[in-house]
């Protein structure tokens, strides 16, 4: 391979994601991405912002709003890139149809998650825009000597996005046209086309997603996953089928096979040795999640961001559009031979509060035991599923819409079984109809002079 190729390509990259970090971050990627051309440029990007900006322990808390995040950005983002965040949550809340939304998902984290996921986003894009400016070409190919950087620039979710036609409130299969290809099999990925003035009126409007959340409300009041009305529940996870780096192909997509990952969050804290994976029973709540992540946090904050809900992504030889919500029926509480732990309803924040106090190292079982004050060492480690209750601002928020707030944490072949269970793989997009501009004085007189004659 052609190591000047490489190094084009990093160049590009680089000058791609200055405008969105500050001057001394823009210039030290661009000093250091050509010295890496074995990598991926998405990594040597994210590798290379300064670790104190990072390093800071107010990090480690959740922000109180999308202004509180912005201002621990300041030394990561420039200052039009955080204004365009902004701008994004705004946007966010109002085809959500609720005010503060974004204000309430931005504090379920710390910080630092949020930070990271815009990070990722401002680096794949830099990636793939490069790709389209140097492009590759057979001839520059040498098999013994592929690098690892073009292997992931070539794979499926980091191509070129384009924006999609609007649609109705319907379900169809596979292409663009609706109709999967002569040469292929039908595509599994059920299309959703959401529209409405907000989500939420679009969420209830389309008969499919409106069956899903009535079937998430059967179950008896104040009953638990160890309750039989929870046995015949699915459960979902929401999330954006641009995240290339999170799939490898589209069949990955199309079968459900997610993975761990080592996140700081609500129930598990943030170690390699604990990978995990959410899912939630309400498909709305677990969709809301998505569209906040992919086009709040994670789409570059430039002029011509547009919303993931319209974007198309291509599963082998058609396109979808929107975000990705994945529907899985496992056994529950858990698999047989499987351990499982509900977090006792009203314990929700106390167990949050450790599981963000703790660091250090060792295997799960070790961590484990550092939420003995809660579950008195029911099991010797990490179970296979933890089931417990959203609480606080943002479920009061979301009251009103959703019913159903249990949740579920799945580890090790915990996720292996989730991913067993799997159903069916949505691709819902969400457009808003157009307003036709109120009459003018001049149009009311002429259709009085029209109807008088």
């Amino acid at each position: 391979m052609d190591e000047t190729f490489f190094s084009r390509r990093h160049t590009v990259a680089a000058s791609r994601a200055a405008p969105f970090l500050t001057q001394s971050i823009a210039d030290h990627i661009q000093h250091k991405v050509d010295r890496s051309s074995g990598f991926a440029i998405a990594d040597v990007i994210k590798w290379n912002i300064p670790m104190d900006a990072l390093a800071s322990p107010n990090l480690s808390l959740p922000p109180k709003c999308i202004d509180d995040f912005l201002f621990s950005m300041q030394q990561i983002l420039s200052s039009d890139a955080s204004e365009l965040i902004r701008s994004q949550a705004q946007a966010f809340d109002e085809s959500v149809g609720i005010h503060g939304l974004a204000d309430k998902f931005i504090g379920l984290r710390p910080a630092r998650e949020a930070m990271l996921d815009v990070i990722d986003g401002i680096a794949h894009w830099a990636e793939n825009s490069a790709a389209q400016a140097v492009p590759f070409h057979p001839e520059q190919a040498d098999p013994s000597t592929l690098a690892s950087g073009q292997q992931h620039a070539n794979q499926p979710g980091n191509e070129e996005r384009h924006p999609s036609a609007e649609g109705s409130s319907t379900m169809v299969l596979g292409s663009t046209t609706g109709q999967p290809s002569a040469n292929t099999e039908p595509c599994p990925i059920i299309q959703l086309q959401l529209e409405g003035s907000t989500i939420l009126e679009a969420w209830n409007g389309n008969p499919t997603t409106r069956a899903m959340e009535q079937l998430a409300n059967m179950h008896e009041r104040n009953a638990d996953p160890t309750h039989f009305s929870f046995r015949a529940l699915p459960v979902y996870h929401g999330t954006d089928a641009s995240a290339g780096f999170a799939f490898q192909g589209s069949d990955e997509i199309r079968h459900g096979m997610l993975y761990g990952s080592v996140t700081a969050n609500q129930v598990a804290p943030r170690h390699p040795s604990l990978p995990i994976l959410w899912t939630g029973f309400s498909p709305l709540r677990c969709f809301l999640w998505a569209v906040f992540k992919s086009d709040v946090l994670q789409p570059v904050p430039g002029p011509t961001v547009q919303s993931k809900l319209k974007t198309s992504w291509k599963c082998g030889d058609h396109e979808h559009v929107g975000v990705l919500l994945f529907k899985f029926q496992p056994a529950l509480p858990s698999a047989p031979g499987e351990a499982s732990y509900i977090i006792p309803p009203g314990r929700e924040q106390e167990w949050t509060t450790l599981a963000r106090a703790q660091t250090g190292s060792g295997a799960p079982e070790s961590w484990w035991r550092q939420f003995a004050p809660i579950h008195r060492k029911v099991q010797p480690t990490w179970p296979e599923t933890i089931h417990c209750r959203e609480y606080g601002a943002q479920m009061s928020m979301l009251l009103p819409y959703i019913k159903q707030f249990w949740t579920t944490v799945w580890f090790g072949t915990g996720i292996t079984t989730l991913q067993a269970s799997h159903q069916v793989t949505y691709s819902i997009s969400f457009t808003q109809p157009r307003l036709e501009a109120p009459p003018t004085d001049k149009d009311t007189k002429a259709k009085k002079h029209r109807t008088s004659t």
